[in-house]
């Protein structure tokens, strides 16, 4: 139970002063990112796996089996792609920024 508990306060330290402070610099730096920046972001890293474990599978599976995966990746990547377009508002063109031109 004292190891249950030196762990807990450990992580929530840990939590608080590491974590926290880098979610806190990570924010400042990037911004205030719009949803389909997001969508941008999870898209590449989702991509990025996928190509990772593709190649990963390249290195075990037979020429057939992989060429049906990637049909297959391709094709629901694609659906993917199409269902998330919707869910970003489009983009607005920027107006006048600069107040002292009328």
């Amino acid at each position: 139970m004292q190891r249950f508990l030196v762990l807990l306060i450990f992580t929530w330290m840990v939590n608080f002063f590491v974590f926290e402070p880098l979610l806190l610099a990570l924010h400042l730096v990037v911004g205030e990112p719009t949803l389909g920046d997001l969508l941008n972001l999870v898209w590449k890293l989702f991509m990025v796996q996928v190509r990772f474990v593709s190649w990963l599978c390249g290195l075990c599976i037979p020429q057939k089996r992989r060429d049906q995966a990637s049909k297959f990746l391709t094709d629901s990547s694609q659906k993917l792609t199409k269902s998330l377009s919707g869910l970003a508002p489009p983009a607005k063109p920027a107006g006048k920024i600069c107040c002292c031109r009328r």
